[in-house]
């Protein structure tokens, strides 16, 4: 059932301009966490949510499939003139990484028209399928459905409101969601597919590859680069499978890096992207290996802790959009300091000379 629920506040003109790209990517990263709650936490929770505040009206609608291709969840808030998306990832990371298959599929639009063969991941796209449509196999195999499926609901709000701009995203599993959603509607075959001529943007947070390189570019190009923002932290495993050797590639548009630190590399270039990786890799490396020295702070969980939904929230919620420069000092420092450490405690280099180095850093 859809909720709606009223401000007692005038609204206020919210543009494009006010919301892009740090408070939307802030935005859909709170209702990405937002989707992991109950359904009856939900409405409470909007209401504390700035945004939102400033709108006269906010609707919201929840999705859920329980059967044979696992649960997926999902969670349409619409704002006045603002419709978002936001899927559900996974709860557990290990279970993530233990049921992730590497087939491919054939990936079809909006109106279940093809778009290309074989270009999509399999399990991810079932998923989408049991809340998608109501003659998807997935649908029909599940033990618990939606009372409206997502392209009935999306048709249905396209036709109410002829302003009403689309905005997509999701955490982990619900990133690849929201980005087969993006493909189903950007590359839409019919011009009248609802939203491709007013698709606002894609935020996805620890996604996984999702197409090959084809219809990643495709993608690309039909909702230009400046509307994506790829949000990932860099000891985060999940963005690195299905791996690229099995002709898998990210969509790609504003590149946000987040350090093991917290640090923010905002537009990164995959240069960059990898300098930042590398560093960080060096400097859980140094923690892992410290774990076990009794008194040492050093942790093995940071490579799952990377994954969380909260811990993306938080550096995210840390970006001062006043300064936006590319920071990716500090994230090399640390991974330079790691790095003299670990030489240091192997004995290379001798303790004088790296302790000395490590000093100055």
């Amino acid at each position: 059932m859809e909720m709606v629920f009223e401000n007692n506040n005038q609204s206020q003109t919210i543009t494009e301009d006010d919301i892009w790209p740090h408070e939307i990517a802030k935005l859909v990263t709170k209702l990405a966490v937002l989707s992991y709650k109950k359904e009856s936490e939900v409405k409470q929770i909007i209401n504390e949510i700035d945004f939102f505040e400033n709108c006269s009206k906010v609707s919201f609608q929840w999705f859920e499939s329980i059967g044979h291709y696992g649960d997926t969840q999902a969670l349409a808030v619409r704002a006045d003139n603002y419709l978002f998306l936001v899927f559900r990832g996974t709860q557990e990371l290990r279970d993530f990484l233990t049921d992730v298959k590497i087939k491919k599929r054939d990936l079809y639009d909006f109106q279940n028209k093809e778009i290309r063969r074989e270009s999509v991941h399999r399990g991810f796209y079932s998923a989408l399928e049991s809340i998608w449509r109501n003659d998807s196999r997935a649908y029909q195999r599940a033990s618990r459905k939606p009372e409206i499926t997502i392209s009935e609901y999306l048709t249905k709000q396209y036709k109410e409101n002829k302003e009403l701009e689309l905005w997509l995203g999701g955490h982990s599993l619900g990133g690849a969601l929201a980005t087969i959603t993006a493909a189903k509607v950007a590359l839409g075959k019919e011009e009248s597919t609802p939203f491709k001529d007013r698709f606002g943007g894609l935020v996805t947070i620890g996604c996984p590859r999702v197409f090959n390189r084809n219809v990643s570019k495709q993608l690309e190009a039909a909702i230009t680069k400046d509307r994506i923002f790829r949000i990932f932290r860099t000891l985060d495993p999940v963005p690195a499978i299905p791996f690229m050797g099995l002709n898998y590639r990210h969509v790609n548009g504003v590149r946000t890096v987040v350090g093991n630190s917290g640090e923010l590399v905002v537009g990164a270039k995959k240069s960059r992207a990898i300098l930042a990786v590398v560093a960080s890799v060096i400097v859980a490396i140094e923690n892992s290996i410290g774990a076990w020295i009794p008194g040492n702070k050093g942790r093995l969980s940071v490579w799952v802790s990377d994954h969380s939904s909260i811990e993306y929230l938080k550096a995210v919620e840390g970006w001062n959009a006043d300064d936006n420069r590319i920071k990716i000092f500090p994230v090399v420092k640390s991974g330079v300091a790691s790095l003299l450490k670990i030489l240091v405690a192997c004995g290379i280099g001798g303790a004088g000379l790296g302790g000395t180095i490590s000093y100055f850093v």
